[in-house]
């Protein structure tokens, strides 16, 4: 199961964005992506993600890579 968590990321070209994880039961701590998601508040049911990582997005329906779940 996969849960979005908004985080507040910088791209490399310098520009802040919101971006909102996907992560894993297995490991809470850690974006589908790889973002360490670490004491990031997690979104609220019905509440909309800002931009959803679109990596996260495109792992969600995949088993996680971790645990096989």
């Amino acid at each position: 199961m996969t849960t979005l968590a908004p985080e507040p990321t910088v791209t490399a070209n310098g520009h802040g964005e919101d971006l909102s994880h996907a992560v894993c039961d297995c490991d809470e701590d850690t974006a589908l992506c790889g973002t360490d998601v670490t004491g990031v508040p997690w979104a609220t049911d019905g509440e909309e993600p800002p931009s959803p990582c679109v990596v996260c997005l495109d792992l969600a329906d995949q088993p996680c890579p971790r645990c096989g779940q």
